[in-house]
């Protein structure tokens, strides 16, 4: 018989009755032990600092979700993040891949399911939909296909770079602001750079221009 490994959890959410609920459900679990449950940031990162956290269930309806998601990464390497009530949507999905989630479960998804993807990713297996999954296959696709050609994409700076892909995605200046936490000063800088350095005029040719180059692979 498969022996299981107990994990310490963090249930992270400024929901009330998210966080009771989730203990409520996995406190009778024999794989996972919810050490704590944060209700902020703050709260959060301060009981990373003093327990042993191995997993943090986050909900990303929470404020600054995005953020304690990256601070995570920085801070503490060891923990991973399984990303809790994330939609679909690709530019979501790929906004917290890169900021370092591990694992996703969706909203509809079961005690069974949750538990399941709290275990694999603490194993350190992949934990999403297969649409997740192939988006992330298609995104390190699109970048090694960049990196094998040079394009007028080399001259941007990483933060431009991460603009630019917000920007073909259609976001405007304060959204880009808001997802990166960044001033909306800083972000109008950016994309008049971004607009020099790729020499376009308009918002719009950054995306066709991002468009062309991963379905062509070739120096525009």
């Amino acid at each position: 018989m498969e022996a299981f490994t107990l994990v310490n959890l963090l249930v992270v959410s400024d929901v009330r009755i998210y966080r009771e609920g989730l203990q409520e459900v996995l406190v009778s679990n024999d794989q996972v032990e919810v050490v704590a449950a944060a209700s902020s940031m703050m709260q959060a990162l301060g009981y990373l600092e003093e327990l042993n956290v191995e997993v943090g269930l986050l909900d990303v309806g929470t404020a600054d979700a995005l953020v304690l998601t990256k601070e995570i990464a920085i801070k503490y390497p060891q923990v991973k993040v399984v990303a809790f009530g994330l939609t679909n949507c690709m530019r979501d999905v790929l906004m917290y891949a890169e900021a370092g989630i591990s694992g996703y479960v969706s909203k509809e998804a079961c005690v069974a399911e949750l538990v399941s993807a709290i275990v694999r990713t603490h194993q350190g297996k992949l934990s999403c939909s297969d649409e997740i999954a192939g988006a992330l296959i298609q995104r390190v696709s699109m970048l090694a296909r960049m990196q094998a050609t040079p394009t007028k994409l080399d001259e941007l700076t990483p933060r431009e770079f991460q603009i630019a892909e917000l920007l073909s995605q259609g976001l405007s200046n304060h959204e880009i602001a808001s997802a990166l936490q960044i001033r909306l000063a800083t972000t109008k800088t950016h994309v008049h750079h971004i607009l020099e350095k790729l020499r376009v005029r308009r918002r719009g040719q950054v995306s066709n221009y991002l468009h062309h180059r991963l379905s062509e692979g070739t120096n525009l």
